[in-house]
């Protein structure tokens, strides 16, 4: 009772436990056939997605001027917002270091949450500066803060109050 298989590989995968794609058994050929095929069109299709995204970076114009702030806002049972002042620019790279917010007189209602804004030059002690390239002409950047693969996306602040709450 033999089976037909079918194992994918990726060659250039850097880590050998990533190399293996797929393993699969199938009935008849035609089968295999059409999953193998399936399987082409998908990568095309993921490679031309990648080609695009590129171009679209490559293309990208630098938003951000030296005194912008970001933010980002994170959290599971409470919203956190950090803010950060960009420093530098240069092409498509932006410098920007952590600044400190601060909470407005407008409540919520709630003893744990309310609104918090931004204090631009107040920068925080013992932080350092990122550098990172700005990955759209809508000024979207995402950076590992905290080294732990906390991954945040900063956006451009509109310099109005954000909710935030420290419930937990």
């Amino acid at each position: 009772n033999e089976k037909l298989l079918c194992k994918v590989y990726n060659l250039n995968a850097k880590k050998e436990w990533h190399k293996q794609i797929a393993f699969f058994s199938f009935g008849n050929e035609d089968q295999r056939q059409e999953y193998i095929n399936d399987l082409v069109a998908r990568y095309k299709g993921w490679e031309k997605i990648k080609e695009e995204r590129k171009e679209t970076q490559k293309n990208a114009v630098n938003p951000y001027k030296v005194g912008d702030i970001l933010f980002a806002s994170w959290g599971y049972d409470q919203t956190n917002i950090d803010f950060y002042q960009v420093t530098k620019v240069k092409g498509q790279y932006i410098t920007f270091r952590a600044i400190c917010g601060k909470l407005t007189e407008n409540g919520t209602g709630n003893s744990m949450a309310g609104y918090t804004v931004a204090v631009k030059d107040s920068f925080k002690k013992d932080e350092k500066e990122y550098t990172r390239r700005v990955t759209s002409s809508e000024g979207g950047v995402s950076f590992n803060a905290d080294g732990y693969g906390h991954r945040d996306f900063l956006s451009k602040w509109d310099g109005k109050e954000l909710y935030c709450s420290w419930y937990a």
